[in-house]
């Protein structure tokens, strides 16, 4: 079999689930390895309903798996993507909206707002459209689900652009489309009917807590909780959505929970962001440890050829030979990838290609699929050729990443600076160069008018454009990340380039 045989996955995990045909999602299922701390029956059983991690290590695809699993355990599931639904327009207005309810009260970006109620109304408003869809049936259709429907298509706006609206709130007042059936104390002006909205939120939690329970299952999985970061404000504002989206979920599952409700919310967010919003005055980090886990893979590294992130790789192979019927039993390792790669063996030198996530090895093996499709296995020749290609596109990852506090320019300068560096190197190395860089590139003069070198290699470091390298209890250096469990860059210490970075910065391979 040649590696254009071999279907190795998609870097974004929907790619692999949405529109694919029942064999290929029964590919997906097949191949997917469950991250060793992850007991998937947690989730199903709505033990568990936080799944963080940095970016890149498998909540996307693990979301997509629980969704395949609960689906053929007869659930009904529905996804809602915060980042894709939510434009910025849309954060914006629904900010803003809030904003202007407070007389007086602090600055725009205080901690002071409070988004729980809207993201409530949010909830409500998404179960009644996927309700009366029949695309999730957690309740009895009966008088108090009609009571239910009623109350809450009242806050949809006359004219919507789409199919759920977060709640416009003017004046601690929201316009209702139309009169419920449930006496609420209305306002009328020029024929438009106001209600105060934490009234409204009120009556609609209590209606909630009396629907009665159906025997179908449900979750919605909640994805992409994100924050655009173009400017401190955006960043803090969408902080403050996402910290009260998590709590509101919560909340929502206790009562499920209490009411024995056969739906649940499952939430993946970014740990980078949660360590942003864990700083906005509300305790999430007691639900968080109590009902959620933490996607990581650096801790099973003692034996490489064990790694659970190699045998992602492993299983796809004996898969794809499967669908080939050309599986033999024969280890795939030895049959495809000949001899040492830079005097290691092949699954410990692809491991130290990546940042320890399995976006990079679905990217490297990907990359090496189009360079080498004709190949029946490969060398370490042709390993260095692909690595060009795979250094450039994860280069290109990290430069999103940076984009959020960087510009263009500046991101430019960067590799400047960095691709000068062929070994081991210090802070103060680093400040010389940008200072004689600085009078030749004007992106590097504006890199260094702009950044602390110091707050500058931390946020390298944090990313993963550079490690530490230290010396070991044997007196040899060794180097650590902060996607190995390293989270914090020590500044006194020297610095080096991930290895996987060195091909496109022209550094030593």
């Amino acid at each position: 079999m040649k590696f254009k045989d071999i279907h190795f996955g998609s870097i974004d995990a929907k790619h692999d689930i949405e529109g694919r045909t029942p064999e290929e999602v029964k590919y997906f299922e097949d191949t997917f390895i469950v991250p060793p701390n992850i007991d998937e029956e947690d989730y199903l059983k709505s033990n568990k309903y936080y799944i963080s991690g940095l970016k890149g290590t498998g909540k996307t695809a693990l979301l997509r798996y629980l969704q395949v699993k609960a689906e053929k355990a007869g659930f009904k599931t529905n996804f809602v993507l915060f980042k894709s639904e939510f434009d910025n327009y849309e954060r914006s207005a629904f900010h803003n909206s809030l904003i202007a309810d407070v007389p007086e009260g602090p600055a725009e970006g205080s901690s002071s707002y409070d988004y729980e109620q809207a993201w409530r109304i949010y909830f409500y408003q998404t179960l009644v459209i996927l309700g009366e869809s029949g695309q999730l049936t957690p309740f009895q259709n009966n008088s108090l689900w009609s009571e239910f429907v009623d109350l809450v298509k009242s806050s949809f706006p006359a004219k919507r652009d789409s199919a759920i609206s977060l709640p416009r709130i003017k004046k601690g007042r929201i316009e209702l489309s139309s009169k419920p059936k449930i006496e609420l104390d209305f306002e009328i002006t020029k024929h438009k009917r106001t209600v105060n909205f934490s009234e409204f939120c009120r009556v609609c939690d209590v209606k909630y807590k009396s629907l009665t329970p159906s025997d179908s299952n449900n979750i919605i999985f909640v994805d992409e909780l994100e924050v655009r970061a173009a400017t401190n404000n955006v960043a803090d504002r969408d902080m403050h959505l996402v910290r009260d989206l998590i709590v509101t979920a919560d909340k929502i599952n206790q009562i499920n929970r209490l009411n024995s409700y056969p739906l649940s919310f499952i939430l993946a967010v970014r740990s980078e962001v949660l360590y942003s919003v864990k700083s906005l005055g509300k305790e999430i980090n007691k639900p968080l440890f109590d009902f959620g886990e933490t996607l990581v893979w650096h801790k099973y590294s003692s034996n490489k050829k064990e790694h659970p992130l190699v045998k992602i790789i492993e299983k796809r192979i004996v898969e794809s030979e499967k669908i080939k019927n050309e599986f033999n039993g024969e280890d795939v390792w030895e049959k495809y990838f000949h001899g040492q790669y830079h005097g290691k063996e092949i699954r410990e030198f692809i491991l130290d290609q990546t940042w320890y996530r399995p976006r990079d090895l679905v990217r490297l093996m990907g990359v090496l699929l189009k360079t080498f499709k004709d190949r029946s296995y490969v060398v370490q020749r042709h390993f260095d050729e692909a690595r060009k290609l795979y250094s450039s596109e994860s280069w290109v990852e990290i430069c999103e990443e940076l984009s959020a506090t960087l510009s263009q320019e500046e991101i430019e300068a960067v590799a400047r600076v960095v691709g000068r560096f062929k070994f081991p190197f210090n802070l103060m190395q680093v400040r010389r160069q940008i200072d004689d860089l600085a009078g030749i590139y004007s992106e590097v003069d504006k890199l260094e008018s702009n950044n602390h070198v110091g707050d500058l290699l931390k946020k390298l470091y944090d990313i993963g454009v550079i490690g530490n390298y230290i010396k070991g209890k044997h007196g040899n250096k060794i180097p650590q990340y902060a996607a190995r469990g390293n989270p914090r860059a020590l500044l006194e210490e020297d610095f080096i380039v991930h290895p996987a970075l060195k091909p496109y910065f022209s550094t030593n391979l």
